[in-house]
């Protein structure tokens, strides 16, 4: 089975919008990619059973939210 769609998780204090994330997520776009990449809930205190499940539901559910979930997809 192909890989059809990535996911992106930022870094430590970090954003979807910031660094090479950006650029990363277009180039993977470019290759008929599908990328996701979620703003995570904590980024300067990431719990990370919190942002496998956020991550998680982000990826079953398929959509772009708004807010502290907002994800940034091509």
């Amino acid at each position: 089975m192909l890989v059809s769609t990535v996911l992106i998780a930022h870094g430590y204090g970090m954003s979807p919008e910031q660094h090479w994330y950006p650029s990363l997520a277009e180039s993977l776009a470019a290759y008929g990619y599908t990328v996701v990449a979620p703003r995570l809930p904590d980024p300067a205190d990431p719990d990370p059973d919190v942002e496998v499940n956020h991550s998680s539901r982000v990826m079953s559910v398929g959509t772009v939210g708004k807010g502290p979930s907002r994800c940034l997809q091509l």
